[in-house]
């Protein structure tokens, strides 16, 4: 018995039926990526299918996550449907857009060369850029969506997958998607003529990406595999068919990774003179606070993965009509969404604004708390809808940012209004409002007109590495300088926590 797999572009692919087998697993055993921030725990309701022929129950957890309307039209949850006879079903294709985007980015043709690859691996995305090794300038850039998408939206959920037995599954699919990713970014140059591959992470993407073990990563003391620089062979690595040296960027911590020890070191930040702020608020909210004397903070927030819209709703990735901005002025609604398309759902950033809009014309109290008229079905916003429950996530993710810089300011002897410069990296930052941001209590008043947006910092920092303009003295000197602040040993972030929860109605 076999099922008919229908795809966003048409293609088909017949697949084995295996009873007692949910279609989320059936789908993931035959490399199909079907997204899945809960990793198939039936909490998030991202995993969705439609039904084309054929037979699925529906579920209570169908009926608590979809819509009466998506019942009616054949969606069921992927991971609480368990065929029992052949069926046809449609899998909608879920990609999302990384920022490959930071000041000096300027695409050009390819020259007569020799390249190199930078490479930021990250958790719901990744970003290439190919460049000229002789001149800098930009050739190509490219990005797609992380195929280990579909074993979880954030770091924790890839480490239990990886722990319980799935970790060559994920190396393997990671390695695939780069590898086709790889093949279209070079398809106009000599393969030849390129010399180098760089790439920088969070520290659970590199061990998933080496095949490291995961097990003493997630627990105290928090303990990697390696954080040291690490120095391969693309050939050995699965990328190409050829050898390509390869270099891995090294990291401060568990949740510190690479990508932002690189993308702060690049802004110099450990030799400033005053307080510097470096965030990163992508899947995972990560910070590194300099106190204008040599000495670096760092921790990573339990923010979870609002900001990349799961969880959410009407969430989508960063895709063509995702809603990235809104207002709404004497009860008139407006959005604005990616590439202009009619809007398909709210990203993150689009998300955190229509919070702050609702807060603004009274329709949510401090408290989170939405109008009576639109608690039981929410704010409705042309076809979508901003429910209680996307406010509530909203609420913990900005409280769980805010409460983490408080925690660094504290153990640094500042105050906020000490930090002279905010960097703000990251493909959440790239299109966030600073004013909303601090309107809903995700970032401290006192760091208005302090922000710079440098879009993705990780990609820049890892191609100035290659190009030799940012040198391992400059990543060693911040990373001997840095000391990470472990939150969930922290009191006081737990009371700092909660005390941030409710929101500042003083817009």
């Amino acid at each position: 018995m076999q099922i008919e797999v229908i795809f966003s572009d048409k293609l088909k692919r017949d697949i084995p039926l295996i009873k007692g087998m949910s279609l989320y697993h059936t789908l993931q055993n035959e490399n199909i990526i079907i997204s899945a921030p809960c990793a198939g725990r039936g909490t998030c309701g991202a995993c969705k299918i439609q039904l084309l022929e054929g037979s699925l129950l529906v579920t209570e957890k169908d009926k608590m996550l979809l819509t009466d309307e998506e019942l009616k039209n054949g969606w069921r949850l992927a991971c609480q449907a368990y065929p029992e006879q052949p069926c046809k079903i449609f899998v909608p294709t879920e990609v999302f857009t990384a920022v490959t985007e930071y000041p000096e980015t300027n695409k050009n043709i390819p020259e007569d060369t020799d390249y190199a690859i930078a490479i930021d691996l990250g958790t719901t995305t990744l970003a290439y850029e190919l460049f000229s090794m002789e001149s800098g300038k930009t050739c190509k850039v490219l990005s797609s969506t992380n195929p280990q998408r579909s074993y979880g939206a954030d770091v924790v959920s890839r480490m239990e997958q990886s722990n319980n037995g799935r970790k060559a599954l994920l190396k393997q699919i990671l390695i695939q998607g780069m590898q086709k990713d790889i093949s279209l970014l070079t398809k106009d140059i000599n393969p030849e003529s390129l010399k180098k591959i760089g790439i920088s992470g969070n520290t659970v993407m590199v061990h998933l990406l080496m095949g490291y073990s995961c097990e003493t990563l997630g627990r105290y003391p928090f303990s990697p595999v390696t954080l040291d620089r690490i120095d391969t062979d693309a050939e050995e690595l699965g990328l190409l068919s050829r050898p390509v040296p390869v270099s891995i960027s090294p990291g401060i911590s568990a949740y510190v990774g690479g990508d932002v020890l690189i993308g702060a070191a690049m802004q110099a930040v450990i030799y400033e003179k005053n307080p510097c702020l470096f965030l990163d608020l992508g899947t995972n909210a990560e910070m590194l606070l300099t106190d204008g004397a040599g000495k670096a903070y760092v921790t990573s927030a339990p923010a979870g993965p609002a900001f990349e819209a799961a969880n959410i709703s009407c969430g989508v990735g960063s895709v063509d009509g995702a809603v990235s901005g809104m207002t709404i002025e004497n009860g008139e609604i407006k959005t604005k969404t990616i590439q202009g398309k009619a809007p398909v759902g709210f990203c993150g950033s689009g998300i955190l604004e229509a919070v702050y809009e609702l807060l603004k014309n009274n329709l949510v109290d401090e408290t989170g708390m939405l109008a009576d008229s639109y608690f039981e079905k929410g704010y409705p916003v042309g076809k979508l809808r901003i429910t209680q429950n996307d406010i509530r996530q909203i609420q913990l993710a900005k409280s769980a940012v805010f409460s983490a810089i408080r925690i660094l300011l504290k153990e640094a002897d500042i105050s906020a209004e000490e930090i002279k410069k905010v960097y703000l990296a990251g493909g959440f930052g790239y299109f966030l409002n600073i004013e909303k941001a601090i309107g809903i209590g995700l970032l401290p008043r006192e760091l208005k007109g302090k922000t710079e947006t440098i879009g993705n910092a990780s990609l820049r920092g890892t191609k100035a590495y290659l190009t030799g303009s940012l040198t391992d003295k400059e990543i060693y000197d911040l990373r001997i300088s840095s000391e990470e602040k472990y939150l969930s040993q922290d009191a006081d972030f737990q009371a700092y926590f909660i005390e941030n929860l409710n929101f500042d109605k003083n817009l």
